[in-house]
């Protein structure tokens, strides 16, 4: 109630769970028993109510995504679960996803077991945003990427036939679709982990988000480059 009265003072919020393991919402079967969007802290909290938050900050990864379980995301990139197992002959995308993997260490944190490594899908991005009730976002791993990779990025869905199609959670939907993908230049991810500012950031890395935000049609306000606490960049209100 003291919070109620005095705007100086603020409380943050952090969900435990991402969208995508919402019981209703979420991409069945892998999915939880809580509601996992801005609208959940209702009912976690038997306090405060949704429309007191005045900043709901989605996180994602921002130059690829993960993911882990018996789901299979329309944009999945085919990698062995030992690496030690991919082919001489594997793919240029294969080999991206394999880096990525490696990079950014995607293996569950307690069961060590490797995530699968999915392109940046902005469709699913769009519905996940819409239904958690976010109004800006913060990209993560802006580092996991190389001048010598180019980044394929899902702009939208289709059918079989060819017509537009929008996300719906449930695999047996996702199976029938069909990703459609732009690709960007990549930047080093190497000096993207020195900057400090805005101003720093590649040249390829400013664009990137850029077009991002623009697709999404939220403000992205903070982007990480790397696994260190400052390795952060903030521009509030980004807007180029």
């Amino acid at each position: 109630k003291e919070l109620d009265k005095d705007s100086s003072k603020a409380i943050i919020f952090e969900g435990a769970q991402a969208l995508g393991l919402d019981p209703w919402l979420g991409t069945r079967p892998d999915t939880t028993s809580s509601n996992t969007s801005a609208y959940g802290i209702r009912e976690g909290t038997a306090y405060w109510l949704p429309y007191q938050i005045k900043q709901n900050i989605g996180i994602f990864k921002i130059v690829y995504s993960s993911s882990v379980g018996a789901r299979r995301m329309p944009t999945h990139v085919d990698l062995p679960k030992n690496l030690a197992d991919l082919p001489k002959n594997a793919s240029s995308e294969q080999k991206w996803a394999a880096y990525v993997r490696e990079e950014a260490h995607e293996y569950g944190t307690t069961t060590g077991r490797p995530r699968d490594i999915t392109h940046l899908d902005l469709t699913f991005i769009n519905y996940n945003a819409r239904m958690a009730g976010v109004n800006q976002l913060a990209g993560t791993h802006l580092d996991i990427a190389r001048e010598t990779d180019t980044i394929k990025i899902c702009t939208h869905y289709t059918d079989k036939k060819g017509k537009n199609v929008v996300y719906q959670p449930g695999l047996r939907y996702q199976e029938n679709v069909i990703p459609n993908y732009v690709e960007l230049p990549g930047w080093d991810g190497k000096k993207c982990r020195m900057a400090k500012r805005k101003e720093q950031l590649p040249k390829n890395a400013l664009k990137f988000l850029s077009f991002i935000q623009k697709k999404i049609g939220l403000p992205i306000v903070v982007a990480t480059t790397g696994p260190k606490r400052e390795n952060t960049v903030t521009f509030p209100g980004y807007n180029q």
